[in-house]
């Protein structure tokens, strides 16, 4: 990849699922915004016409990876369009919190 891209994720059936680079560039492959439900949902309607061991085998996946990255993935669009790359953003009790990272030896420990 080019120098100032970085990759934001990959899979077993897609080595390339989205691109960042700081400031101009997010997109990603697929929909982030899928959780775990909405992507069972989909495959049930979908995969109707799908062989049934491959339905099944879509279904296990969705199920086996339990918690999804859906809460990370929003993370990543919001520090995208705040340009806040530098913090962390987390899904906490009031929802997405962006959190400054601390840096060891900044003067504020």
């Amino acid at each position: 990849m080019s120098e100032g891209w970085q990759s934001i994720g990959a899979s077993q059936h897609c080595k390339l699922q989205g691109v960042w680079r700081k400031g101009r560039v997010l997109t990603y492959q697929g929909h982030a915004e899928f959780d775990a439900f909405v992507n069972g949902e989909t495959i049930k309607v979908f995969g109707a016409a799908w062989e049934q061991e491959m339905m099944e085998a879509a279904m296990r996946g969705v199920q086996e990876n339990g918690d999804d990255d859906s809460a990370w993935a929003a993370g990543v669009m919001l520090r995208f369009f705040l340009e806040r790359a530098d913090n962390d953003v987390t899904l906490g009790e009031k929802g997405v919190e962006v959190v400054e990272v601390q840096e060891v030896g900044s003067g504020s420990e």
